[in-house]
Formats: structure tokens, sequence, C-alpha cells
């Protein structure tokens, strides 16, 4: 004859079918939480990463201003071609050096740099810089004002990023919520 210690031991070998369901819906619903997080540092990773490379090409039209002693031009582009339709430089940008100083990509003219699109993200700027941002020969923009461009994700679920760019040329972000 068993003992009542060896009957338990053998009746908790298994898993009942409502301690199977708690711990799914436990699982299902700790996933769904992680997901959208995890959905929400992509997209914040995202712009973060946008926001380098277009200073990294701020950056890069100024100094070849500098260093060539030329008019350096970053404008809008479609495939590496200027255009003023769009709202914003997520169709991609282009920085070539201005040979004659009309601020027009010319067939003559050197392309430093053909930047694609921003996917799911819009760049956009304000008053002269609404279609193109012309560094002169000694690094500073051709307007004489503080220039300020936005970016920031189609939903803004999480942040945008102001890109200021001052007199002098220099460019700097600011990390800005969504809410403000």
């Amino acid at each position: 004859m068993k003992n009542t210690s060896e009957k338990s031991v053998e009746r908790n070998k298994g898993v009942t079918l409502i301690e199977l369901i708690i711990t799914l819906l436990l699982v299902a619903t700790l996933s769904l939480f992680s997901i959208s997080s995890f959905n929400r540092y992509i997209a914040e990773a995202k712009r973060i990463m946008y926001v380098n490379e277009f200073l990294a090409s701020l950056n890069l039209a100024r100094s070849t201003a500098v260093t060539r002693m030329k008019s350096v031009v970053m404008c809008k582009a479609i495939d590496g071609v200027c255009h003023t339709q769009s709202t914003g430089y997520e169709t991609g940008w282009t920085i070539f050096i201005d040979e004659d100083n009309d601020e027009g990509l010319d067939t003559n003219e050197i392309q430093i740099k053909i930047h694609a699109g921003l996917n799911g993200f819009t760049l956009e700027g304000e008053g002269a810089i609404k279609d193109r941002i012309v560094y002169k020969s000694y690094g500073s923009l051709s307007v004489n004002q503080k220039t300020k461009l936005t970016l920031k994700d189609r939903k803004c679920e999480v942040s945008r990023s102001e890109i200021i760019i001052a007199l002098g040329g220099r460019a700097r972000s600011k990390r800005i919520k969504c809410e403000e």
C-alpha cells in the first residue's frame, strides 16, 4: 500500500488546463507591451540616425565650401536631381559645388554627395532654407538669419528633432517631445 506522500507526488507530475491558460495569457500580455515599446525604440533610433546623417551632410557642405573657397549648395533632391516640389528633405538631398553661384545644379558642377530619402519621416525647413541650404566660401549661410529644420516621424510617437543652423553656419540638433 502506498502512503499519502507518494500519491501527492504522482498527482503533481502535470499541468492543469487552467494553469496553462493563465500562463499563456501572461505571456501574451507581456509580449504586447514589449512589442509596442520595441517599436518606439526603433522609431527613436531611426530619428537619431537621420539627424546624425543630416548633420554630417551639413558639416560636409560647410567644410567643402571653406576648403574649396566656393559656394556649396545642399538642396532637396530625388535621385540626385534638385527640386522644389515636395514639402521637405525627406525625399533626399544632394550636395554640390556651385561654380557659377546660381544655386542650381548644372551639368558641369561637381556633386559631392547624394543622399536617399528618409523612410517614414519628414524633414522640413523654414523660410530661406525650405528648398536649399547655401554655404558661402567662408562657411557661413547665404541668409542673414538663424534657420531651423524639423525632423519627425509621421506619427510623432516619441519625439522630434530640431536642427538649428546658426548664422556662422554651424549646425546643432535639439530633441523635443512630441507633446510640446
